[in-house]
């Protein structure tokens, strides 16, 4: 029998389709050890039969936290062993994550990311769930209205995304989930540095949000999070118009570059041309690149020219011709693409 809290969890997942086909096919949670992933964990694993999903679980050590990192991972392998599921562990070398506090923790999550693909892979698991919550939500909105953003980035942190990653608690507060885990006497691990406001991030979780709450808005958990739901849908209308456009633009795309008619480009609206760039950028540097609107207006200046071009990123550029516009990732050497533009004999 599934408790309420159990049964939302379910009817969130059911209502946005994560785990559609109800296969037994395995679906791999990613483990820290915190209260989320731990209550992510254990909901799964319960409603698993009625999910249709067979769970296991991956956990990375990032070897950032000395003693403290090595207890992390001995609890998830404790946990999995206890619950009697396979859990895939990978310990970084100490030392092998290096730079300033924000940098380092940009290169974790990267590292982390790669690591729960591959991690997939070799478990043959179609869904990668994470333990992204309601409080998580809100933190990444008013991040990235401080940050700058378009209206795509106000969806925030979507319920899916590339057909592998699931988040099955963003409809679930922090109280609620900290709630379920001690009536349920279910233990976890507390992580330090969510305490630490040298980070950006957490200023937003311990400094803005409590201000907000207590100066402006009680209920501004709610309010964001609305406001982000109403986003990601009307995103998803827009995403239908950006990808008819961009294939009515596109000339050639591959891995490594993708040219477009300039001449097809300009006719359109300004808000589809800053979402045909957008797409580019995602093509090119996955689609979990955070872009903001500085980028893409950027970019977008370069077709009032006839000839110029601008880096983007460290590995990114874009140049525009009279009658064509590439977005070129520089990562290795690339053929030269023919072009026989319409109208041309």
């Amino acid at each position: 029998m599934l408790k309420k809290f159990e049964k939302e969890v379910v009817e969130y997942c059911t209502q946005h389709r994560l785990f559609p086909d109800k296969s037994g096919k395995t679906v791999l949670v990613a483990l820290s050890g915190g209260g989320d992933s731990v209550a992510l964990l254990t909901v799964l694993l319960k409603a698993g039969n009625l999910l249709g999903i067979s769970v296991e679980a991956a956990h990375l050590n990032h070897s950032l936290r000395g003693g403290e990192s090595g207890k992390d991972e001995s609890f998830c392998r404790d946990l999995c062993s206890g619950l009697g599921i396979h859990i895939t562990v990978e310990r970084l070398r100490e030392g092998e994550i290096a730079g300033s506090k924000d940098s380092i923790e940009t290169a974790a999550r990267e590292l982390r990311l790669a690591f729960l693909k591959q991690a997939a892979v070799e478990r043959k698991a179609v869904r990668i769930a994470t333990g992204h919550m309601l409080d998580d939500q809100v933190e990444t909105v008013l991040h990235r209205i401080l940050r700058g953003t378009g209206p795509s980035g106000l969806a925030g942190i979507l319920p899916s995304r590339d057909n592998l990653w699931v988040r099955p608690l963003l409809g679930m507060g922090r109280d609620k989930i900290r709630e379920y885990l001690e009536d349920e006497g279910i233990p976890f691990r507390e992580d330090s540095t969510n305490r630490d406001t040298v980070f950006f991030r957490n200023r937003i979780r311990h400094e803005l949000i409590p201000l907000l709450k207590s100066r402006f808005s009680p209920g501004v958990t709610v309010v964001v999070s609305r406001l982000a739901e109403l986003s990601r849908i009307q995103d998803n209308y827009l995403a239908e118009i950006t990808l008819e456009a961009f294939q009515n633009c596109c000339l050639h795309e591959d891995s490594i570059k993708i040219l477009l008619d300039k001449r097809k480009f300009i006719d359109y609206h300004k808000v589809v041309k800053q979402l045909i760039i957008r797409h580019c950028l995602e093509i090119l540097e996955g689609g979990g690149r955070d872009t903001d609107m500085d980028e893409v207006e950027k970019i977008l200046s370069l077709f009032s020219r006839d000839h110029g071009s601008a880096d983007i990123t460290s590995s990114l550029q874009c140049g525009v011709g009279r009658d064509t516009a590439a977005f070129i990732r520089r990562s290795e050497p690339y053929e030269p693409v023919p072009l026989k533009l319409s109208g041309e004999t």
